[in-house]
């Protein structure tokens, strides 16, 4: 997956102009992504596209025009970067057997029990479908895949 990963200064406002400018040119962008920057501060946000083949550089060029944009850089396919997703899962009544996958239960309650899921999107895809197919499936919410690149962990962006 391609993307672009923007830094902005650390104002409420660099937010809202950069998300009105996808908005407002129709970019075929959606943020995967926000998080605070390191002590200086600021904001990393990344934007993946929602469309094959979008123009990334024009799209670049756009957001580099933003007054609070310190950078913008392309993150290629094979670029090396974690990708994770997490879904909350509400299973009722309580499984028979454990459920598969990499989570941890938050609440068991009422002959059921929520639980916090995280893995890779074909993860949480497979532990839907294995508690669909059980019947103990009652509810699901997902964050949607959020990537972070090597790169960016290994160079200080996103310590506290």
């Amino acid at each position: 997956m391609t993307a672009l990963l923007v830094r902005a200064a650390e104002r409420a406002e660099a937010l809202e102009r950069l998300l009105g400018l996808v908005r407002r040119r129709a970019m075929k962008l959606r943020p995967a992504g926000i998080a605070r920057e390191g002590a200086d501060g600021g904001w990393i946000v990344l934007l993946v596209p929602t469309a094959p083949d979008p123009p990334l550089e024009r799209y670049a060029h756009d957001i580099r025009g933003l007054v609070d944009v310190r950078e913008v850089r392309t993150l290629q396919d094979g670029e090396a970067a974690v990708r994770r997703e997490m879904a909350v899962v509400r299973v009722s009544p309580l499984p028979d057997r454990p459920v598969e996958g990499n989570g941890r239960a938050l609440q068991v309650a009422g002959g059921g029990v929520t639980l916090e899921l995280t893995g890779t999107s074909e993860e949480i895809d497979a532990v839907l479908a294995g508690l669909s197919a059980r019947g103990v499936l009652t509810a699901f919410v997902r964050t949607g895949e959020t990537v972070v690149s090597i790169a960016e962990l290994n160079h200080g962006g996103g310590r506290p």
